[in-house]
Protein backbone atom coordinates (compact mmCIF):
# COMPACT_ATOMS: atom_id res chain seq x y z
CA UNK A 1 0.00 0.00 0.00
CA UNK A 2 2.94 2.32 -0.43
CA UNK A 3 1.17 4.87 -2.65
CA UNK A 4 -2.33 4.61 -1.93
CA UNK A 5 -3.54 7.72 -3.62
CA UNK A 6 -3.87 7.88 -7.33
CA UNK A 7 -5.03 11.35 -8.73
CA UNK A 8 -5.81 14.42 -6.95
CA UNK A 9 -9.62 13.26 -5.73
CA UNK A 10 -9.52 14.74 -2.32
CA UNK A 11 -9.57 18.05 -0.66
CA UNK A 12 -8.08 16.81 3.07
CA UNK A 13 -4.59 16.40 2.03
CA UNK A 14 -2.76 16.67 5.84
CA UNK A 15 -5.37 14.69 7.57
CA UNK A 16 -5.56 12.60 4.83
CA UNK A 17 -2.13 12.39 4.64
CA UNK A 18 -2.11 11.28 8.57
CA UNK A 19 -5.10 8.94 7.87
CA UNK A 20 -2.95 6.83 5.00
CA UNK A 21 0.36 6.58 7.64
CA UNK A 22 -1.82 4.52 10.31
CA UNK A 23 -2.94 2.56 7.57
CA UNK A 24 -0.09 1.44 6.10
CA UNK A 25 1.13 0.75 9.63
CA UNK A 26 -1.93 -1.07 10.20
CA UNK A 27 -3.54 0.57 12.51
CA UNK A 28 -6.90 0.46 10.74
CA UNK A 29 -9.19 1.66 13.05
CA UNK A 30 -7.31 4.69 14.16
CA UNK A 31 -7.60 5.39 10.01
CA UNK A 32 -11.15 4.75 9.79
CA UNK A 33 -11.63 7.18 12.33
CA UNK A 34 -9.78 9.84 10.38
CA UNK A 35 -11.54 8.87 6.97
CA UNK A 36 -15.08 9.01 8.72
CA UNK A 37 -13.44 12.37 10.00
CA UNK A 38 -12.82 13.63 6.42
CA UNK A 39 -16.07 12.73 5.39
CA UNK A 40 -17.76 14.37 7.78
CA UNK A 41 -16.83 17.78 6.10
CA UNK A 42 -15.86 16.66 3.06
CA UNK A 43 -18.53 13.58 2.27
CA UNK A 44 -17.76 13.48 -1.56
CA UNK A 45 -14.13 13.09 -0.59
CA UNK A 46 -13.09 10.15 -3.58
CA UNK A 47 -9.89 9.56 -2.08
CA UNK A 48 -11.50 8.91 1.75
CA UNK A 49 -14.46 7.31 0.66
CA UNK A 50 -12.16 4.81 -1.74
CA UNK A 51 -9.48 3.79 1.62
CA UNK A 52 -12.72 3.49 4.26
CA UNK A 53 -14.10 1.23 1.91
CA UNK A 54 -10.57 -0.40 1.35
CA UNK A 55 -10.59 -0.80 5.27
CA UNK A 56 -13.86 -2.36 4.98
CA UNK A 57 -12.46 -5.00 2.88
CA UNK A 58 -10.00 -5.73 4.93
CA UNK A 59 -11.58 -6.25 7.77
CA UNK A 60 -14.52 -8.91 5.45
CA UNK A 61 -17.12 -6.02 5.57
CA UNK A 62 -16.87 -6.39 1.46
CA UNK A 63 -21.23 -5.54 0.82
CA UNK A 64 -19.86 -2.05 2.65
CA UNK A 65 -16.76 -2.00 0.74
CA UNK A 66 -18.25 -2.60 -2.34
CA UNK A 67 -20.55 0.35 -1.31
CA UNK A 68 -17.86 2.70 0.03
CA UNK A 69 -15.76 2.33 -3.47
CA UNK A 70 -18.51 2.14 -5.86
CA UNK A 71 -19.62 5.93 -4.50
CA UNK A 72 -15.90 6.59 -5.00
CA UNK A 73 -15.03 5.37 -8.72
CA UNK A 74 -18.38 7.69 -9.65
CA UNK A 75 -17.34 10.42 -7.77
CA UNK A 76 -13.84 10.34 -9.57
CA UNK A 77 -14.54 7.94 -13.04
CA UNK A 78 -10.45 8.18 -13.57
CA UNK A 79 -9.45 6.39 -10.27
CA UNK A 80 -7.70 3.55 -11.69
CA UNK A 81 -6.68 2.03 -8.08
CA UNK A 82 -10.36 2.57 -7.05
CA UNK A 83 -11.18 0.39 -9.64
CA UNK A 84 -8.74 -2.05 -9.23
CA UNK A 85 -9.72 -2.35 -5.35
CA UNK A 86 -13.67 -2.53 -6.46
CA UNK A 87 -12.55 -5.55 -8.25
CA UNK A 88 -10.45 -7.24 -5.54
CA UNK A 89 -14.03 -6.38 -3.86
CA UNK A 90 -16.40 -8.11 -6.26
CA UNK A 91 -14.02 -11.17 -6.35
CA UNK A 92 -13.61 -11.68 -2.70
CA UNK A 93 -18.22 -11.40 -3.03
CA UNK A 94 -17.88 -14.15 -5.99
CA UNK A 95 -19.14 -11.28 -8.06
CA UNK A 96 -16.21 -12.47 -11.27
CA UNK A 97 -18.13 -10.77 -14.17
CA UNK A 98 -18.36 -7.30 -12.08
CA UNK A 99 -14.56 -8.07 -11.13
CA UNK A 100 -13.22 -8.67 -14.70
CA UNK A 101 -15.36 -5.10 -15.88
CA UNK A 102 -13.80 -3.50 -12.66
CA UNK A 103 -10.25 -4.46 -13.62
CA UNK A 104 -10.73 -3.50 -16.97
CA UNK A 105 -12.01 -0.24 -16.04
CA UNK A 106 -8.63 0.33 -14.59
CA UNK A 107 -6.50 -1.11 -17.00
CA UNK A 108 -8.04 1.40 -19.77
CA UNK A 109 -7.22 4.30 -17.07
CA UNK A 110 -3.65 3.09 -16.55
CA UNK A 111 -2.59 0.23 -19.33
CA UNK A 112 0.77 0.32 -17.34
CA UNK A 113 -0.82 -1.30 -14.10
CA UNK A 114 0.53 -4.26 -13.44
CA UNK A 115 -1.65 -5.46 -10.66
CA UNK A 116 -4.40 -4.96 -12.13
CA UNK A 117 -4.04 -7.03 -15.46
CA UNK A 118 -2.79 -9.61 -12.60
CA UNK A 119 -5.75 -8.96 -10.47
CA UNK A 120 -7.95 -9.76 -13.95
CA UNK A 121 -6.42 -12.76 -14.38
CA UNK A 122 -7.35 -14.38 -11.37
CA UNK A 123 -11.26 -13.30 -12.27
CA UNK A 124 -10.79 -14.51 -15.94
CA UNK A 125 -9.10 -18.07 -14.53
CA UNK A 126 -12.35 -18.32 -11.96
CA UNK A 127 -15.04 -18.21 -15.09
CA UNK A 128 -12.98 -20.29 -17.09
CA UNK A 129 -11.60 -18.18 -19.24
CA UNK A 130 -7.48 -19.78 -19.27
CA UNK A 131 -6.37 -18.51 -22.23
CA UNK A 132 -6.67 -14.56 -21.60
CA UNK A 133 -5.59 -15.04 -17.79
CA UNK A 134 -2.69 -16.31 -18.87
CA UNK A 135 -2.16 -13.73 -21.21
CA UNK A 136 -2.93 -10.94 -18.07
CA UNK A 137 -0.71 -12.84 -15.96
CA UNK A 138 2.37 -12.80 -18.76
CA UNK A 139 1.18 -9.04 -19.13
CA UNK A 140 2.02 -8.38 -15.66
CA UNK A 141 5.05 -10.13 -15.43
CA UNK A 142 6.31 -7.96 -18.48
CA UNK A 143 5.17 -4.65 -16.57
CA UNK A 144 6.62 -5.34 -12.97
CA UNK A 145 8.97 -8.82 -13.17
CA UNK A 146 9.51 -8.14 -9.50
CA UNK A 147 5.98 -8.68 -8.30
CA UNK A 148 6.02 -12.41 -7.32
CA UNK A 149 1.95 -12.98 -7.32
CA UNK A 150 1.33 -13.19 -11.37
CA UNK A 151 4.65 -15.72 -11.72
CA UNK A 152 2.80 -17.69 -8.97
CA UNK A 153 -0.74 -17.38 -10.28
CA UNK A 154 1.11 -18.82 -13.40
CA UNK A 155 2.23 -21.43 -11.84
CA UNK A 156 -0.72 -22.48 -10.79
CA UNK A 157 -2.72 -21.84 -14.09
CA UNK A 158 0.17 -24.25 -15.97
CA UNK A 159 -0.26 -26.62 -13.00
CA UNK A 160 -3.98 -27.02 -13.39
CA UNK A 161 -3.64 -27.55 -17.41
CA UNK A 162 -1.18 -30.19 -16.78
CA UNK A 163 2.08 -28.14 -18.08
CA UNK A 164 4.32 -29.21 -15.13
CA UNK A 165 7.83 -28.47 -16.55
CA UNK A 166 6.73 -25.00 -17.38
CA UNK A 167 4.74 -24.08 -13.62
CA UNK A 168 8.03 -25.39 -11.87
CA UNK A 169 9.67 -22.58 -13.34
CA UNK A 170 7.21 -20.40 -12.94
CA UNK A 171 7.07 -21.19 -9.02
CA UNK A 172 11.15 -20.90 -8.90
CA UNK A 173 10.31 -16.86 -10.78
CA UNK A 174 8.30 -16.52 -8.00
CA UNK A 175 10.57 -17.84 -5.52
CA UNK A 176 13.58 -16.34 -6.72
CA UNK A 177 11.63 -12.56 -6.01
CA UNK A 178 10.12 -13.62 -2.55
CA UNK A 179 12.13 -16.47 -1.03
CA UNK A 180 10.63 -16.75 2.06
CA UNK A 181 6.89 -17.69 1.50
CA UNK A 182 6.11 -21.05 2.68
CA UNK A 183 3.24 -21.25 0.22
CA UNK A 184 4.71 -21.16 -2.76
CA UNK A 185 7.25 -23.92 -1.76
CA UNK A 186 4.71 -26.11 -1.54
CA UNK A 187 2.70 -25.36 -4.53
CA UNK A 188 6.63 -25.84 -5.61
CA UNK A 189 6.65 -29.31 -4.50
CA UNK A 190 3.50 -30.41 -5.52
CA UNK A 191 4.88 -29.90 -9.08
CA UNK A 192 7.60 -31.48 -8.46
CA UNK A 193 6.51 -34.95 -7.16
CA UNK A 194 4.27 -34.84 -10.45
CA UNK A 195 7.34 -34.71 -11.74
CA UNK A 196 8.81 -37.68 -10.53
CA UNK A 197 11.63 -35.51 -8.98
CA UNK A 198 10.90 -36.54 -5.23
CA UNK A 199 14.10 -35.44 -3.55
CA UNK A 200 14.00 -31.43 -5.11
CA UNK A 201 9.88 -31.87 -3.36
CA UNK A 202 11.60 -33.25 -0.14
CA UNK A 203 14.23 -30.14 0.07
CA UNK A 204 10.64 -27.82 -1.09
CA UNK A 205 8.83 -28.87 1.58
CA UNK A 206 11.87 -28.71 4.52
CA UNK A 207 12.75 -25.39 3.18
CA UNK A 208 8.82 -24.30 3.66
CA UNK A 209 8.79 -26.38 7.23
CA UNK A 210 11.90 -24.22 8.44
CA UNK A 211 10.26 -21.03 7.50
CA UNK A 212 6.79 -22.25 8.88
CA UNK A 213 7.25 -24.98 10.97
CA UNK A 214 3.11 -25.46 12.23
CA UNK A 215 2.24 -25.38 7.89
CA UNK A 216 -0.49 -28.09 7.82
CA UNK A 217 -0.68 -28.04 3.85
CA UNK A 218 3.26 -28.76 3.87
CA UNK A 219 3.27 -31.15 6.61
CA UNK A 220 0.41 -33.26 4.67
CA UNK A 221 2.07 -33.46 1.40
CA UNK A 222 5.57 -34.48 2.89
CA UNK A 223 3.80 -37.28 4.66
CA UNK A 224 2.62 -37.99 1.00
CA UNK A 225 5.84 -37.35 -0.17
CA UNK A 226 7.35 -40.25 2.76
CA UNK A 227 4.65 -42.53 2.28
CA UNK A 228 4.89 -42.85 -1.82
CA UNK A 229 8.56 -43.53 -1.22
CA UNK A 230 7.24 -47.10 1.01
CA UNK A 231 8.81 -44.54 4.61
CA UNK A 232 5.31 -45.42 6.39
CA UNK A 233 6.85 -44.99 10.03
CA UNK A 234 7.95 -41.31 8.73
CA UNK A 235 5.42 -40.56 7.09
CA UNK A 236 3.00 -41.53 10.04
CA UNK A 237 5.09 -39.36 12.14
CA UNK A 238 5.00 -36.63 9.73
CA UNK A 239 0.69 -36.46 9.60
CA UNK A 240 0.82 -37.14 13.65
CA UNK A 241 2.65 -33.37 13.65
CA UNK A 242 0.68 -32.04 11.39
CA UNK A 243 -3.61 -33.16 13.07
CA UNK A 244 -1.43 -31.88 16.51
CA UNK A 245 -1.30 -29.02 15.08
CA UNK A 246 -4.97 -28.76 13.39
CA UNK A 247 -6.97 -32.14 14.24
CA UNK A 248 -9.17 -31.01 11.54
CA UNK A 249 -7.26 -31.14 8.71
CA UNK A 250 -9.49 -33.51 6.58
CA UNK A 251 -6.89 -33.92 4.06
CA UNK A 252 -4.67 -35.41 6.76
CA UNK A 253 -6.84 -37.08 8.36
CA UNK A 254 -8.21 -39.13 5.30
CA UNK A 255 -4.73 -39.68 4.11
CA UNK A 256 -3.47 -41.20 7.63
CA UNK A 257 -6.57 -43.72 7.31
CA UNK A 258 -5.29 -45.03 4.61
CA UNK A 259 -1.89 -45.02 5.61
CA UNK A 260 -3.72 -47.49 8.33
CA UNK A 261 -5.67 -49.23 6.00
CA UNK A 262 -2.48 -50.31 3.75
CA UNK A 263 -0.39 -51.15 7.30
CA UNK A 264 -3.73 -53.43 8.29
CA UNK A 265 -4.14 -50.93 11.35
CA UNK A 266 -7.42 -51.40 10.84
CA UNK A 267 -8.80 -50.15 13.95
CA UNK A 268 -6.82 -47.37 13.79
CA UNK A 269 -7.95 -46.46 10.31
CA UNK A 270 -11.85 -46.61 11.36
CA UNK A 271 -11.13 -44.65 14.33
CA UNK A 272 -9.77 -41.42 12.17
CA UNK A 273 -12.03 -42.30 9.09
CA UNK A 274 -15.41 -41.90 11.90
CA UNK A 275 -13.42 -38.68 13.56
CA UNK A 276 -13.23 -37.19 9.82
CA UNK A 277 -16.65 -38.21 9.23
CA UNK A 278 -17.77 -36.58 12.46
CA UNK A 279 -16.11 -33.70 11.13
CA UNK A 280 -17.30 -33.10 7.66
CA UNK A 281 -19.81 -36.15 7.57
CA UNK A 282 -20.58 -35.55 3.36
CA UNK A 283 -17.12 -35.68 2.82
CA UNK A 284 -16.32 -38.04 -0.38
CA UNK A 285 -13.05 -39.57 0.57
CA UNK A 286 -13.88 -40.57 4.13
CA UNK A 287 -17.01 -42.41 2.72
CA UNK A 288 -15.12 -44.39 0.38
CA UNK A 289 -12.74 -44.99 2.91
CA UNK A 290 -15.33 -45.90 5.38
CA UNK A 291 -16.99 -48.00 2.49
CA UNK A 292 -13.55 -49.58 1.85
CA UNK A 293 -13.18 -50.46 5.79
CA UNK A 294 -16.78 -51.69 5.87
CA UNK A 295 -15.93 -54.20 3.00
CA UNK A 296 -12.90 -55.70 4.40
CA UNK A 297 -15.11 -55.58 7.86
CA UNK A 298 -17.18 -58.37 5.78
CA UNK A 299 -19.95 -55.66 5.90
CA UNK A 300 -20.75 -55.50 1.92
CA UNK A 301 -24.07 -54.35 2.13
CA UNK A 302 -23.37 -51.17 4.73
CA UNK A 303 -20.16 -50.85 2.34
CA UNK A 304 -22.78 -51.12 -1.03
CA UNK A 305 -25.49 -49.02 0.70
CA UNK A 306 -22.73 -46.18 1.49
CA UNK A 307 -21.07 -46.02 -1.76
CA UNK A 308 -24.56 -45.48 -3.81
CA UNK A 309 -24.72 -42.16 -1.74
CA UNK A 310 -20.96 -41.30 -2.29
CA UNK A 311 -20.77 -38.19 -4.71
CA UNK A 312 -17.69 -38.48 -6.88
CA UNK A 313 -17.81 -35.03 -8.80
CA UNK A 314 -16.87 -33.30 -5.41
CA UNK A 315 -13.83 -35.43 -5.49
CA UNK A 316 -11.16 -33.42 -6.55
CA UNK A 317 -8.29 -34.28 -9.06
CA UNK A 318 -5.40 -36.07 -7.42
CA UNK A 319 -7.80 -37.37 -4.26
CA UNK A 320 -6.89 -41.14 -2.33
CA UNK A 321 -8.93 -43.22 -4.19
CA UNK A 322 -8.41 -47.22 -3.61
CA UNK A 323 -11.53 -48.86 -3.47
CA UNK A 324 -11.82 -52.63 -4.12
CA UNK A 325 -14.93 -54.88 -4.30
Amino acid sequence: MANMVQGGWTVSGDLLDKAIGHHQKGNLRQAGKLYKKILKSHPKDADALHLLGLIAHQTGKHERARDLIEKAVRLAPGHAMAFNNLGEVHRALGAFEKAVESYRRAIAIDPGYAEAHGNLGLALAELGETGEAEDRYRQAIGLDPSFPEPHANLGTLLRERGDLEAAAESFREALSIAPHMPGLLCDLGSVLIKLHRREEAETAYLKGLSLEPDNVDILHNLGSLQFGLDKPDEAERTYLRGLNINPSHIKTINTLAYLYEKMNRLDDADRLVKRGLDLDPGNPNLQLRAAQLERRDGRIEDALARLTKVELSDMEPGDVMDIHF
